[in-house]
């Protein structure tokens, strides 16, 4: 609780109460984030953010740092702007950009949705038949296959 308790202190010393709010952890997440206009994630690190993916999936423009595993996750200029880590103009602009261009965060959100359900990969099927994949692989590979 102290990083909320710091960032709430943060938004309250901006006056952003009305703007920014934090929700803590909440059941049913992709619910609360079909709501969202933009969904922004600054991560200094990420493997592989499945958060990404439901933000696609609820038809939500991301904005991100191009760090980790994110780039696998999303689709830059599509469904997604992804900044330079540690670049905050570039990050700024992409926030700014998608404010002040509902069309455009219709769009992105549009792109996300359809590349998600085209996304096989990211099916329960298509990730089961990639881990069937890689164990008939890792078998072959011992002699057992």
């Amino acid at each position: 609780q102290p990083v909320m308790d710091r960032l709430q202190a943060l938004r309250d010393e901006h006056g952003l109460q009305q703007q920014v709010h934090l929700l803590g952890y909440r059941d049913g997440a992709c619910r609360l984030m079909a709501g969202f206009d933009i969904f922004a994630l600054a991560s200094h690190k990420e493997a592989a953010g499945t958060v990404f993916l439901e933000a696609a999936y609820v038809g939500v423009p991301i904005v991100a740092t191009r760090v980790g595993g994110v780039p696998e996750m999303v689709v830059d200029g599509s469904n997604a702007i992804l900044t330079r880590l540690g670049d905050n103009a570039a990050l700024t602009g992409a926030l700014r950009l998608l404010v002040d261009d509902p069309e455009r965060r219709r769009q992105m959100g549009r792109a996300g949705w359809d590349w998600m359900r085209s996304a096989h990969r990211f099916t329960p099927d298509g990730h089961g038949e990639t881990t069937e994949h890689y164990y008939h692989q890792w078998l072959k590979e011992l002699g057992h296959g």
